[in-house]
């Protein structure tokens, strides 16, 4: 589980998904030991975040080419938080990054399985 907060961080990035230009992002960088179906998410009960979240995935560098992006889990239990499924490969190595929807801030915490 790892726990952050996007408020006081900066709007370098933004996915594809929900709009999230404008909201600071934490970044995290992820390398599996092995390969796997990874899942990726801010959905907990209760919510594992505070805020309406985006979730997005890019591979190689910060900038690299987003292989996954959500905003909203599509289930009941994820509320406005996001969650992510994708193959993640071993000794690849992923960027997870936590945003909000439009400009919204807050914490959260994400479990990666």
């Amino acid at each position: 589980m790892v726990a952050g907060t996007t408020v006081g961080g900066t709007s370098a990035f933004g996915g594809s998904c929900g709009g999230a230009v404008f909201a600071p992002e934490r970044v995290f960088q992820w390398t599996p030991t092995v390969s796997h179906d990874a899942s990726i998410s801010l959905c907990g009960s209760p919510f594992a975040t505070n805020f309406d979240s985006v979730l997005y995935v890019r591979e190689g560098t910060c900038v690299g080419p987003e292989l996954a992006c959500n905003d909203d889990g599509g289930s009941f239990m994820c509320g406005r938080a996001s969650r992510i499924a994708l193959p993640a490969v071993a000794g690849t190595t992923y960027f997870i990054v936590v945003d909000g929807f439009a400009s919204e801030t807050g914490n959260f915490s994400f479990s990666v399985m």
